[in-house]
């Protein structure tokens, strides 16, 4: 009776051992004794950028290119507190008849700004703080007050890593600081 009472014990346990196999192989990477390589996964992934492209072409050809870049952050209008907005730039090169090329910036609020006609808007690019004279385009549109300082943030917004700009939003109790990660903007796509 011991005999076959150690043999039937010795049956049940050789048979528990292969659940734990099974769950030691779903965890991530395959468990205990996976050697393995995923040949599918790059060793530099693709940086994600923030930055989204469009264009507008003719019979003649492309004539304006854009890169749009939201912020990370928003805030609650001033007016209706349950509405967020998300502030944005959007950089544009036209190329007119002649070749010429011209660049602007622009900054969408979507908010009243006390910036009338203009206003100093502090921008902190890479950690450097300066401020820029801005005008009230449209409503809720900022854009730099001449071409000496739209060349400077355009450059600005397409070397540097981040952006905070602190907006002059009527209603909120301090200017907003929108935060941008600029890394990734890509010449290629802006170039005719």
């Amino acid at each position: 009776m011991k005999k076959l009472l150690a043999v039937s014990l010795a049956l049940v346990l050789s048979g528990c051992g292969g659940g734990f196999d099974d769950m030691d192989a779903a965890r991530p990477g395959g468990g205990i004794g996976n050697t393995g390589s995923d040949n599918n996964s790059p060793i530099n992934p693709v940086e994600k950028t923030q930055w989204q492209y469009s264009s507008t072409s003719d019979s003649s050809g492309v004539f304006s290119l854009r890169a749009t870049n939201y912020a990370l952050n928003f805030y609650y209008d001033p007016q209706f507190a349950n509405v967020k907005h998300r502030p944005w730039i959007q950089l544009e090169k036209r190329k007119s008849s002649s070749g010429a090329v011209t660049s602007t910036v622009a900054i969408f609020v979507n908010s009243n700004l006390s910036c009338t006609p203009s206003c100093k808007v502090a921008m902190n690019f890479d950690g450097n703080r300066a401020t820029y004279e801005m005008r009230n385009s449209i409503d809720g549109v900022l854009v730099p007050i001449n071409e000496f300082t739209e060349n400077q943030l355009f450059n600005k917004f397409t070397t540097s890593n981040s952006a905070i700009v602190s907006l002059p939003i009527i209603g909120l109790s301090q200017p907003f600081d929108a935060n941008f990660d600029l890394r990734g903007y890509d010449i290629k796509k802006m170039s005719f």
